[in-house]
């Protein structure tokens, strides 16, 4: 099967139309239909350099979705929040200011639909109101002129948590959303933090692991604030062994020396499907 592939790849640096022919020969196989699209991507690499365009058309012939662009891999997504976020970053990589503006709007646009059938229903869904949390801080990454549309969206879709679910229980959704939303809107961050990090039992070292999260969003809403806090955090303890005394300040060092885009692809990192 390699030996088919590379004569395929060869042939092509003559005879295109006939490189292809041997795919559709392969893909017409039943045993050996998986293979066509690697003829197809083999001879599209082949007359990349030559014809760019001619390879790209050939590369949409694939039935497979790794040879797509990456913006039709993205809309593609089969879970359509996925696919508006995956649009909202790769704004980001855009060199045109108005490009990646339309394709924030695009994942802005989605999301907005997605909420209304959703918020139609009476319910919350917190993927959703995260989604809309980071294009706020991809929105305004890119100079797009309605920042707070998808900070007032991602209020709107938070979802009701139960009187039985405790801060302690729901804490990572609960700093979730603040965290997400502070680097475009640091009040609003901070007014959803207030009610978690001065709640009983907030920053207990015993469970660290459910409040490292709160500590990362208020420093990005207020790193004054999150300073002061663990400050507090240690006056409070003046007894605890040392590791536990400094813990928290050790935490917030180690988040503010990041640069702010290592900050937020960390928070990205693995929250886009694909």
């Amino acid at each position: 099967t390699r030996g088919l592939v590379t004569a395929a790849a060869a042939l092509a640096m003559v005879d295109v139309d006939e490189a292809l022919a041997i795919a559709e020969k392969v893909g017409a196989s039943q045993q050996w239909r998986w293979l066509r699209d690697q003829v197809v991507y083999r001879v599209a690499s082949a007359v990349a350099r030559a014809d760019p365009d001619r390879a790209l058309e050939i590369v949409g012939t694939a039935s497979s979705p790794y040879g797509r662009t990456a913006d039709q891999y993205a809309r593609g997504l089969p879970i359509p929040v996925h696919g508006a976020l995956a649009v909202g970053y790769l704004a980001l990589r855009v060199d045109d200011q108005e490009q990646a503006r339309a394709m924030v709007a695009e994942a802005i646009e989605s999301i907005g639909t997605l909420a209304t059938a959703l918020l139609q229903s009476g319910l919350g869904e917190n993927s959703y109101a995260l989604a809309a949390a980071r294009l706020a801080w991809i929105a305004q990454e890119v100079g797009y002129p309605d920042v707070q549309r998808p900070v007032t969206m991602a209020l709107a879709l938070r979802p009701a948590r139960p009187r039985w679910v405790t801060a302690m229980d729901g804490m990572g959704a609960l700093a979730d959303l603040p965290l997400a939303l502070g680097w475009a809107d640091a009040d609003v961050a901070r007014a959803l933090l207030e009610p978690v990090v001065t709640s009983p039992g907030a920053f207990d070292y015993e469970e660290q692991w459910r409040w490292q999260k709160a500590l990362q969003a208020m420093a990005v809403a207020d790193p004054e604030w999150a300073a002061a806090k663990v400050r507090e955090l240690a006056a409070a303890h003046p007894d605890a062994k040392p590791n536990e005394r400094w813990h928290w300040h050790v935490q917030l060092v180690e988040y503010l020396v990041m640069t702010r885009d290592e900050q937020f692809w960390a928070l990205a990192a693995g929250q886009v499907g694909g």
